[in-house]
């Protein structure tokens, strides 16, 4: 499991996952919740980097094309370093979609959506 290029993203939108719990109500309305694993769901991370040169962009499309959305990789301290982004211990990051890219005056813009998964351990 090879982490995500060491770049520092431009920008970060962090949707905080959710952990896995079963709402049950009974006869006279109250409501009990159980939580039904150690997992969290739901956890997204959109990575903008801008103005990179093309050396970098290939480091993320390599890692893009080898991890693409089967293999889960953990994000180095460069991706969240002064953010609230956190990775729960058994959990990894998988591709949501390809990287986005957007080229102009010899300069890349690059978007990257990544999901937050729970890792088996075996």
């Amino acid at each position: 499991m090879a982490d995500f290029p060491a770049l520092t993203p431009s920008t970060r939108v962090f949707t905080s996952p959710q952990r896995v719990v079963a709402m049950h109500s009974n006869m006279l309305g109250s409501r009990t919740s159980m939580q039904k694993s150690n997992a969290y769901i739901g956890g997204r991370l959109t990575l903008t980097f801008i103005a990179l040169d093309d050396t970098d962009v290939l480091e993320i499309l390599g890692h893009h094309n080898y991890h693409s959305d089967f293999y889960s990789f953990n994000l180095p301290a460069s991706v969240t370093d002064g953010s609230t982004v956190f990775q729960p211990t058994n959990h990894a990051w998988l591709y949501l979609d390809s990287p986005t890219i957007t080229r102009a005056g010899g300069l890349n813009d690059v978007t990257v959506t990544l999901d937050l998964v729970p890792v088996a351990i075996f």
